[in-house]
């Protein structure tokens, strides 16, 4: 006997319905999936970066508050701010005459050219302004009036910021007398004649200033 193979329509008609069905389930479900992540943020904080966005945060406030920083210095204007290449030097022995430390903003300098110009050409230094020559390592680093037009004191500092040798009231006419500090140094801090005897400032004593800073400042 020959096998019927012809199918009952009403059984293949409920087929296809239930596969229709199931196929709009599944592409609502995906419109549902995509419109959920679109309303959740794509970043999750955990512990970690919790922990990271606070230092940013901090470090980026702390950063606004340096570059607006005002310079508490005497015989200057309160409202002036540091340039990226100044910092702030000051001496623990106090002035005989005020009462108060001595404090200088000083203009840093690093490269050799600025180096070897130094304060020449000038036409003077006011009391509290000052120049600070960084080098890159220890050396017996010696200094001239070459150029110069007014005195100043000169003091070599070491790599820890402690006075190794002082010159004072050095005239332009001492040019082309070279001065040397007896031990290596790192910094060359020059002022204005007299500032170094006014304010007390000796061999042995701690100039501060950011020693980071500065070295930041000039790489």
């Amino acid at each position: 006997m020959q096998e019927n193979n012809q199918k009952n329509p009403s059984v293949s008609a409920g087929k296809k319905g239930i596969a229709i069905l199931a196929i709009l389930f599944v592409v609502l479900l995906a419109i549902a999936g995509w419109m959920w992540t679109m309303k959740t943020p794509t970043y999750v904080s955990t512990p970690e970066n919790t922990s990271q966005n606070i230092q940013n945060t901090a470090a980026d406030q702390a950063q606004e508050a340096s570059s607006s920083e005002k310079i508490a210095v005497v015989g200057f204007d309160a409202s002036q701010t540091l340039s990226p290449n100044q910092t702030i030097i000051s001496f623990p022995e106090k002035n005989s005459s005020t009462g108060t430390a001595a404090s200088y903003i000083a203009d840093v300098v690093s490269t050799n050219a600025d180096r070897e110009r130094g304060l020449g050409g000038r036409t003077g230094l006011d009391q509290n302004r000052a120049m600070l020559f960084v080098f890159d390592s220890s050396d017996f680093y010696g200094f001239w009036m070459k150029d110069m037009n007014f005195a100043i004191d000169i003091i070599w500092l070491d790599k820890n910021g402690i006075v190794r040798h002082i010159e004072r009231s050095l005239t332009p006419q001492t040019y082309p007398k070279v001065y040397y500090p007896p031990t290596p140094v790192l910094y060359v801090l020059e002022i204005a004649s007299g500032e170094a005897k006014k304010n007390n400032i000796e061999i042995g004593e701690q100039a501060n200033f950011d020693l980071k800073n500065v070295r930041k400042s000039v790489q």
